[in-house]
C-alpha cells in the first residue's frame, strides 16, 4: 500500500460523501418550501426580472446538478482503476483499449458488446457513470404546486334571494270592472314570458340554473318558503276511480282510438279538473275523455286546485289489453305506476357553494299543510284611463289619484277591500304562476307506438324523458310490436357490417329515477332558479358568506426523491469500495490524465509496426493497428529475463528516452522501432 497515491482514494470517498451532503441540502431544501405559499416576488438583475418560484426552482436544480457531479466523480475515478489494472494484466487490442477509454465520454462505445463481454465490470460501472444523471431530472420534479384551500373567512355580503312578493311572475293583469269609487278588480291570465323562459331552461338541461351571484368560491345558506310539490301513492278509491274510468271506454274503443286487441303502452302526466289540458289518453273518443275527467274530478279534493297524476304501463303488461273483456282485476294485475303530487307551501334551507364557478345547491325543505290556492280576479287600487283627455270629467279620476298618492293605501287582496294589503296573497299569487309554467311543459303524454307521435304536450322535450317510466317505453329498446318488419336501427344494430359501428353507437342514458321523484326534483330545481334571475329577486340582504381562497403551494415528494438518491448513492458507495480495493491489489492509483497515459506507454510495447504517419495520431485507427496488441512492461519484466531484448529493440528504447530528456520534436519512428519479434498471448 506504500506505492498508492492517497490522493485518488480521497477524491473517491470525498466525492461520494459530497454527493451525500448535497443530496440532503436538496431534500432540507424542498422541505422547507413545502406548503409555503407560492410567491409572486421578484427581483430584478441587470433590467431582467426573475421571480421567487423560479429561484427557488433554480436552487434546487442546482443541488441536483451538484449530487449528479459528485456521484460520477467517484464512480469515474473508480472505472479508471479498474481499466488501468485490467490493461496491465493482460495484452490488451488497440481498438479495444479505444472502446474502453472513451465509455467514460461516448455512451455509444457502451453498445459494442463484443467489447463489454469480456470486462462486465467495466461496463456496469460505464453504464452508472451515464445513469446517475438521470437523478438530476427526476429529483427537481418533486417540488411542485398545487391550488390548496385556506382558512375560510366569514363575512357579511350581499346575496340573491328570491323576492315571492313580486308582480314580474305574472303577465300584465288587465281591468276587469271597476266596484266603486277606491278600487278595481284586475283579471289574471297567465305567467310572464320570463319565468316561462326560465321554467324551459331548468326542465330542459334537468338542473338549477347558475345563480346570479359576482361571488367566487363563496359558500352561504339561504333560508325561505316557497312553492314545492310532493308525490305519494294514491288511495284504494283514487286507484279505483281512475282505473275504472281508464278501462270501460278500452273495452269499447282501443287505445288512441285503435282497435281492441291493440295493446295499451303509456305514460302521461295531467292535471284533475283542467279545462284547457288534455285528459289522458289523448285522441280517444270523447266519451272516454269525458268519462276520465270525471274520474279526476272525484279525486280532487276541496280547495286544492294545485295537483297532478301520473301514469305508466310498461310495454309488457300492456299486452294485457289485447283481452276483450277488460275488467279492474285484469288492470290491477299490470305492473303499472300511478302517482298523484300536490304543491304546497315549504320552508327551504339551500346551502349554496360556489366553488371555481361551479354552482353547487344541496336543499332540505319541510313541507307545511298549506296548499296554495288559484285566484282569477284580484282586488286593486282604483283604475284610470291610460289618456289624460278620456280621463277629463270623470267623478272618479280625482279620488283615484289621492288613492294612488296616498303612501298609506295598499290595495293588493282578493276581497273587494279597499287599501287593504294582503302579503299571503301576493306570494301565493307568485307561486301560482310558477306552478302553472311547470305545469304547462310538464302535462302530456309519451307512447312510443302512438301513430300521433311518440309524445303529446311539451313533456317530450324535457328532461323527464329520462325517468324510470319513460326509459322503459322508449323506442330504442321497445321496437313498435304492431310491425311486420324491423326498422332500420333494428337491423343495422343486428347486421355485422363494419361501416355501420360508428352509425349504430349508442350510449346508455342515465335514469334519473322513478318519475314521480324527478317531478318533485325538477319542480325544486324551478323554484331555486328563481335565485339566477335579478327580475325575481329582493334587493341585497347582508348575509353571513363564508369565503373561500384557494392559494398556490409547494408540494413535495420526498419519497422520490430519497429513493432516487438512496439508489444512486447506494450504487456508488459499492463501487467506491470496489475502486479501493482495486487500488490496494494493485498498490497503485491512476487518474485519467495525458501525463498518466503518456508515462504508461513509453514503457508499452505493441506487437505492430508503427509508420510514421501512424505516429500523427489522426483518426480514425489504421486498421492495421486495430487488431495490435499493446503489453506493457509490468506484464513482460519474466518474459524479458528469460530472452533479452535485442540490441535493434534497446536502440529503439533509447531513441525514444533521448527524444524525451532534450523534449524535442518526435522524428519519424524508424523501420526498426520497437517490435516484438515474438507472438504474446493473453
Amino acid at each position: 500500500m506504500a506505492g498508492i497515491y492517497w490522493g485518488i482514494p480521497i477524491l473517491i470517498v470525498s466525492s461520494l460523501l459530497a454527493g451525500v451532503a448535497f443530496a440532503v441540502g436538496h431534500h432540507f431544501w424542498y422541505y422547507s418550501l413545502n406548503g409555503s405559499e407560492v410567491s409572486n416576488d421578484a427581483y430584478s438583475f441587470a433590467n431582467h426580472s426573475v421571480s421567487r418560484q423560479q429561484i427557488n426552482i433554480a436552487i434546487g436544480t442546482g443541488l441536483a446538478f451538484l449530487v449528479k457531479i459528485a456521484l460520477v466523480a467517484a464512480v469515474s475515478t473508480t472505472y479508471v482503476q479498474l481499466l488501468w489494472r485490467g490493461i496491465k494484466i493482460r495484452s490488451t487490442r488497440l481498438d479495444v483499449l479505444d472502446t474502453l477509454f472513451s465509455a467514460l465520454g461516448n455512451a455509444f462505445t457502451l453498445l459494442k458488446l463484443q467489447v463489454w463481454f469480456k470486462h462486465p465490470l467495466l461496463l456496469l460501472l460505464g453504464l452508472l457513470t451515464w445513469l446517475i444523471p438521470f437523478t438530476s431530472i427526476v429529483t427537481p420534479g418533486t417540488l411542485s404546486v398545487r391550488s390548496v384551500q385556506v382558512s375560510p373567512d366569514v363575512q357579511l355580503m350581499d346575496v340573491p334571494r328570491i323576492n315571492f312578493e313580486s308582480l314580474n311572475y305574472h303577465f300584465p293583469l288587465s281591468y276587469s270592472l271597476s266596484v266603486n269609487r277606491t278600487h278595481s278588480h284586475y283579471s289574471y291570465s297567465r305567467y310572464s314570458r320570463q319565468l316561462a323562459a326560465l321554467t324551459t331552461s331548468v326542465l330542459t338541461e334537468g338542473r338549477v340554473v347558475d345563480l346570479a351571484s359576482t361571488l367566487a368560491n363563496a359558500s352561504w345558506t339561504t333560508s325561505f318558503f316557497g312553492p314545492s310539490l310532493t308525490c305519494s301513492d294514491p288511495s284504494a278509491q283514487e286507484y279505483h276511480n281512475i282505473t275504472k274510468a281508464v278501462i270501460n271506454p278500452l273495452n269499447v274503443y282501443g287505445p288512441f282510438g285503435t282497435d281492441r286487441g291493440r295493446a295499451a303502452t303509456w305514460a302521461q302526466i295531467w292535471i284533475p279538473n283542467g279545462t284547457n289540458v288534455d285528459p289522458p289518453l289523448r285522441g280517444l273518443d270523447s266519451d272516454l275523455a269525458a268519462t276520465v275527467d270525471r274520474a279526476t274530478k272525484v279525486v280532487a279534493q276541496s280547495g286544492q286546485y294545485f295537483s297532478l297524476f301520473g301514469m305508466s304501463i310498461p310495454p309488457n303488461d300492456g299486452q294485457l289489453f289485447a283481452d276483450i273483456n277488460r275488467t279492474e282485476e285484469a288492470f290491477q294485475q299490470l305492473n303499472a305506476t300511478l302517482f298523484k303530487c300536490t304543491f304546497v307551501n315549504a320552508s327551504y334551507s339551500a346551502q349554496i357553494d360556489i366553488i371555481n364557478g361551479q354552482h353547487t345547491v344541496r336543499t332540505t325543505k319541510n313541507n307545511a299543510e298549506s296548499t296554495p290556492r288559484m285566484r282569477t280576479t284580484l282586488t286593486g287600487p282604483q283604475t284610470i284611463r291610460s289618456s289624460s283627455e278620456e280621463n277629463h270629467g270623470d267623478m272618479n279620476i280625482t279620488l283615484a289619484q289621492q288613492q294612488l298618492a296616498d303612501s298609506d293605501c295598499n290595495t293588493f287582496n282578493d276581497r273587494d277591500l279597499p287599501c287593504i294589503y294582503d302579503a299571503v296573497v301576493v306570494r301565493e299569487m307568485a307561486y301560482q304562476s310558477i306552478i302553472l309554467s311547470y305545469l304547462s311543459i310538464v302535462i302530456g303524454i309519451f307512447e312510443p307506438g302512438s301513430r300521433e307521435g311518440q309524445s303529446v304536450g311539451s313533456i317530450g322535450k324535457t328532461a323527464l324523458m329520462n325517468t324510470d317510466e319513460v326509459l322503459a317505453l322508449s323506442r330504442d329498446s321497445n321496437p313498435r310490436d304492431d310491425s311486420t318488419f324491423l326498422d332500420l336501427q333494428a337491423i343495422i344494430g343486428e347486421s355485422k357490417g363494419s361501416r355501420f359501428v360508428e352509425i349504430q353507437r349508442s350510449i346508455d342514458t342515465p335514469s334519473l329515477g322513478p318519475m314521480a321523484t324527478a317531478l318533485e326534483e325538477s319542480f325544486t330545481n324551478v323554484t331555486l332558479s328563481l335565485l339566477s334571475d335579478p327580475r325575481f329577486q329582493t334587493g341585497p340582504i347582508p348575509t353571513n358568506v363564508t369565503t373561500i381562497a384557494f392559494h398556490n403551494v409547494y408540494e413535495y415528494d420526498k419519497l422520490t426523491l430519497w429513493l432516487a438518491y438512496s439508489l444512486a448513492v447506494a450504487l456508488t458507495a459499492l463501487a467506491s469500495i470496489l475502486g479501493i480495493l482495486t487500488m490496494i491489489a494493485m498498490d497503485a492509483a491512476y487518474d485519467s490524465s495525458f501525463s498518466t497515459i503518456l508515462r504508461a506507454g513509453t514503457a508499452a510495447h505493441l506487437t505492430e509496426r508503427m509508420t510514421a504517419i501512424d505516429g500523427s495520431g489522426k483518426a480514425p485507427l489504421p486498421k492495421h493497428l486495430a487488431s495490435a496488441k499493446l503489453l506493457f512492461n509490468d506484464r513482460t519484466k519474466s518474459a524479458a529475463k528469460a530472452e533479452p531484448r535485442s540490441e535493434l529493440s534497446k536502440g529503439a528504447s533509447m531513441e525514444r528516452l533521448e527524444l524525451i530528456r532534450h523534449e524535442e520534436t518526435p522524428k519519424p519512428i524508424h523501420t526498426q522501432s520497437t517490435t516484438l519479434r515474438h507472438s504474446v498471448t493473453v
